[in-house]
């Protein structure tokens, strides 16, 4: 899974709506630029950048929080196996990074795509 794909199915996941990866502002925007409607789409949009899920803890922290009770014990045995395989696991769940952590967020709610 692309790291923009994974990117917007986190954000929509949150709640964020007409998610889509702009190739052309990349040079303005190195990360990608992603459009997020305020309220229900019309001629004027506001262009936000989405968070950096993959790179940011703080961003994958606040994205965990939409987690319903079995969905976080799923996840936390998803980032185990998500995770390199050294320590214990409660050492694992700590040190896991912020990929680590959007390929669980994203197995527990069924959207990883493997890649090909």
């Amino acid at each position: 899974m692309t790291p923009e794909k994974q990117r917007i199915a986190i954000a929509e996941a949150c709640g964020w709506t007409d998610c889509y990866y702009d190739a052309s502002r990349c040079a303005v925007a190195p990360t990608g630029m992603f459009t997020r409607y305020a309220g229900t789409p019309s001629e004027v949009t506001i262009r936000v950048g989405l968070p950096d899920y993959l790179s940011d803890l703080n961003a994958m922290h606040e994205a965990e929080k939409v987690l319903m009770y079995k969905q976080q014990i799923d996840f936390m045995e998803w980032l185990g196996m998500c995770c390199d395989d050294y320590g214990h696991k409660a050492w694992k769940y700590v040190h896991a990074t912020a990929a680590q952590r959007a390929e669980a967020f994203l197995r527990t709610l069924g959207k990883w795509e493997e890649s090909a």
